[in-house]
């Protein structure tokens, strides 16, 4: 699991409707509000899994917004540096996961 899970629970529950909620589209479901209640319980990841599933089925089919838009984080790096890919990248921190592991080439040796 990654180190960040997003949380559609602000988002999309009902109870996240009105003028201080996340949930800006208004989105009621009583399903939906169901499903994120297991996901953010769920004492395992298979069970939180199955339930966020659900709800992106039940999201895709009743499409209650439009998806425009989703942030890109780039950052640039010497040539010189040598690491590996980074898979996901959620917050820019992110950019870092794999630090540990990043190395530059040289000549010298040590003694």
């Amino acid at each position: 699991m990654s180190s960040v899970e997003s949380n559609p629970y602000l988002f999309w529950h009902s109870s996240q409707t009105g003028k201080n909620g996340l949930n800006v589209s208004q989105y009621n479901n009583k399903i939906v509000d169901t499903l994120l209640e297991k996901a953010q319980n769920a004492s395992n990841d298979k069970d939180r899994e199955t339930a966020y599933r659900q709800f992106q089925e039940i999201l895709v089919k009743e499409m209650p917004a439009v998806f425009l838009y989703q942030s890109t984080y780039s950052f640039a790096v010497a040539k010189k540096i040598q690491m590996k890919p980074i898979e996901t990248i959620r917050v820019p921190s992110d950019r870092f996961s794999n630090i540990t592991s990043w190395y530059i080439k040289t000549k010298k040796t040590l003694k």
